[in-house]
């Protein structure tokens, strides 16, 4: 027999169809269902379940997003985190897989529909989002996330894409690993070292770099370069070089961006360091973090290439 549609039953599939076409028995009883209709419902083959107290209108297709919206109404206070908040957000390398979801250590609830993570506090409003009605962690606290759970060099590809494509700031990145680093938690040494890698463009300017690099030079007793050297292998390739070295064919440059924020700097850099060798100059680059920190291997390199 089938059971009467009332306007409860009208507002529940409002819900569905913003949920992939599921709903938890918690969100029906909040519009108004009681025990009684729930179980009528499921007698009559109106709602079929799809998990531990969710629901699901019966026809609606399977999907990847279906069963990440059942594994955030499983657990309680739950969202989609790490891979799986990866793939809703559409990050690069990374296939639907298994679905995590993070909740907070109050929850103590088990499933198998979902492998669940719990965080230490509650995840702050400013570290979630939503991706088609799917509750997720933001961009942001996903890459954090990830930095515990990826391997090391899958993870650094996965990042300077994002921060490439300008899928994620690096700002937004500092701001969310602050509020979360802690002891113990896992990936902190790693996103640190990103971090520090990976600082923002205008940390170190170009101009301020070359003085460094002039004046290493310089305290180090090293001949004096030509500076700004207009680019020697073709009179047809704009631009110049920072310092140079016309008699011993050799050309110094300075990466005052600690990390390239858009990937045709980048080829383009390495275009012209071609182009220098294949015109029989050798090219060296020295970055912020070589100068800053290691600046005796910054003059004895080009020392030694200077002597050969």
């Amino acid at each position: 027999m089938r059971a009467m549609v009332t306007a409860i039953d009208h507002e529940i599939a409002k819900l569905a169809e913003r949920q992939h076409g599921v709903y938890s028995r918690s969100q029906v009883m909040e519009l108004g269902a009681t025990p009684s209709l729930v179980r009528r419902r499921l007698t009559s083959g109106a709602w079929t379940r799809a998990g531990y107290d969710v629901y699901a209108v019966p026809g609606v297709p399977e999907s990847y997003r279906r069963d990440v919206m059942v594994g955030c109404l499983v657990v309680p206070r739950a969202v989609a985190s790490h891979e799986t908040a990866a793939c809703l957000h559409g990050f690069p390398f990374l296939k639907p897989g298994p679905v995590i979801v993070t909740t907070d250590r109050s929850s103590t609830h088990r499933t198998t529909t979902a492998h669940v993570f719990r965080s230490a506090v509650a995840i702050p409003e400013d570290q979630l989002d939503q991706v088609d009605g799917i509750p997720t962690t933001s961009r942001a606290r996903t890459v954090v996330d990830l930095a515990g759970v990826l391997h090391e060099h899958r993870f650094e590809r996965l990042v300077d894409d994002l921060l490439g494509s300008r899928a994620v700031e690096i700002e937004s990145l500092r701001v969310t690993f602050e509020a979360c680093a802690r002891r113990g938690r896992r990936g902190i040494a790693i996103m640190r070292e990103l971090l520090e890698e990976r600082g923002p463009g205008d940390a170190v300017t170009e101009s301020v770099l070359e003085a460094d690099v002039l004046r290493l030079i310089r305290e180090a007793g090293l001949p004096e370069p030509v500076c700004q050297h207009p680019v020697p292998w073709s009179d047809a390739t704009p631009g110049r070089v920072d310092f140079a070295y016309p008699e011993q064919r050799v050309i110094v440059e300075a990466d005052g961006r600690r990390w390239h924020a858009r990937y045709e700097d980048f080829e383009r850099d390495r275009r012209r360091d071609a182009e220098a060798m294949r015109a029989g100059w050798r090219v060296l680059r020295f970055t912020w973090r070589q100068t800053r920190d290691d600046p005796g291997f910054v003059t004895s390199t080009l020392r030694a290439v200077l002597a050969g």
